[in-house]
């Protein structure tokens, strides 16, 4: 083989591997879109055999710690004008049921145990909640707060003594005032 053919071959190797890898970050950042609009199911339907034949779906966290839950269930409690209180199950802004994923679980639990850096955000999701509920119900609730029942795993050396795995403890955000 001489010199310029070898180069050829190295230049089609080269070309080959960068499409492939183009093709691989495409692929998986079309497996993160959501799947609401013909746009997005249409570009899933290209690429989600390649994502599951090789195990690419991102249905994990990567901020999410080692697990100190056994299970988590949040809900949505808005207290109306009239002192009552009606509970809602996660959903996203619009009232829109929230799927059953480790990152909508991750992003309740971080409204809950909101910290000063992620508070914009919560205070953001909540404000939504608020109209949505307003709208939904014909009347702006008074306050609204998010709640996270769990069932927490408790230390190994209570778990050998009574072989019970984890405890349940319900979590409680502030309530935060919906704006008239």
């Amino acid at each position: 083989m001489n010199s310029s053919t070898a180069t050829r071959v190295a230049l089609a190797k080269r070309w080959i591997g960068c499409g492939l890898v183009l093709f691989h970050m495409v692929a998986v950042s079309i497996a993160n879109l959501a799947e609401g609009t013909k746009l997005s199911a249409q570009l899933h339907r290209a690429v989600d055999p390649y994502v599951r034949f090789f195990g690419q779906w991102q249905e994990w966290d990567m901020f999410t710690t080692v697990p100190l839950y056994l299970s988590i269930e949040g809900r949505v409690v808005a207290k109306l004008p009239d002192g009552s209180e009606h509970e809602y199950p996660p959903v996203l802004p619009g009232l829109v049921p929230a799927p059953d994923n480790l990152r909508y679980v991750s992003m309740f639990a971080r409204v809950v145990w909101a910290k000063r850096s992620f508070r914009w955000h919560s205070e953001r999701y909540l404000s939504a909640l608020c109209r949505a509920i307003g709208t939904r119900e014909g009347v702006k609730p008074k306050s609204i707060r998010l709640e996270i029942d769990t069932q927490t795993i408790r230390p190994l050396k209570q778990i050998r003594q009574d072989g019970e795995i984890a405890e349940a403890r319900t979590f409680k955000a502030e309530e935060v005032a919906c704006s008239p």
